[in-house]
């Protein structure tokens, strides 16, 4: 993915920061004409760091002020714009120090560029803006850092519009397996509700037999005891053949 231009220039934002701390350590170590000189130099990048500074609070407010084109969170922006805070007291800190210091009459601008010099400054804060074509190509010897920070914007947007298709793709995938997979729980229910529903008619129709078994052997008993209590050998016969058929019945209705 193409490098954001903002995160490009607080990089060298941050490198020129380390570089004050650095020259500043110096500058109160040196005396005399050193220290004078060592002040100059310091005033010089403070300057330089302040106006990129201004070129990224500017970035800021274009991309707060259309959100929708840019595809930057509000918290990315809150961070930004800490950076720039905190970066911009940084700078004010050095300036206090240099300036109580004494040391070349407070923080210069920057010392004149040639004119390619300047065609750059001013490209690369076009390019963070967001310029118009035609300025870019007014801009020639900084036109290079333009050119590159519009098409890394460019592509960085291109990028992260791709990135949402594949997202919303990924959900329809995600949603279509998740509607078959709910298909196939009703199906399954409606299945299990059906076996349900035969296996009750089953232990209807098996309860209606028992009960009809249960009411043959009570017929069969008082017979029997009929039977038993009548001492004539025809009868002892019939209690024999009616135990016999008590014996049938039960193993019908066992392996039924």
């Amino acid at each position: 993915m193409s490098a954001d231009p903002f995160l490009a220039v607080q990089g060298e934002v941050t490198q020129q920061l380390k570089e004050v701390e650095r020259m500043q350590a110096s500058y109160l170590r040196a005396a005399g004409s050193s220290r004078e000189a060592a002040g100059a130099a310091l005033g010089a990048l403070l300057a330089e760091v302040e106006q990129d500074l201004d070129d990224l609070t500017g970035t800021i407010a274009a991309v707060a002020a259309n959100p929708a084109r840019f595809k930057i969170s509000d918290a990315e922006i809150e961070r930004r714009r800490t950076f720039v805070r905190s970066s911009r007291q940084v700078v004010a800190s050095s300036k206090a120090e240099l300036e109580w210091g004494g040391g070349s009459g407070g923080v210069q601008s920057p010392p004149a560029a040639s004119g390619g010099a300047r065609g750059a400054r001013s490209a690369e804060r076009e390019g963070l803006l967001g310029g118009s074509p035609s300025a870019k190509r007014k801009d020639g010897g900084g036109g290079g850092r333009q050119q590159r920070a519009a098409a890394a914007t460019d592509a960085a947007l291109a990028q992260h519009g791709q990135q949402q298709q594949q997202v919303l793709r990924q959900q329809d995938e995600s949603l279509d397996s998740l509607q078959n997979a709910v298909g196939r729980l009703k199906q399954m229910g409606q299945t299990i509700g059906d076996e349900l529903e035969t296996q009750n008619h089953m232990l209807d129709g098996m309860e209606g037999q028992v009960d009809a078994a249960a009411n043959a052997m009570s017929t069969l008993k008082a017979k029997m005891k009929q039977l038993a209590n009548n001492k004539e050998g025809g009868k002892l016969c019939a209690i024999a053949a009616l135990s016999a058929t008590l014996f049938v019945l039960m193993y019908l209705v066992v392996n039924d």
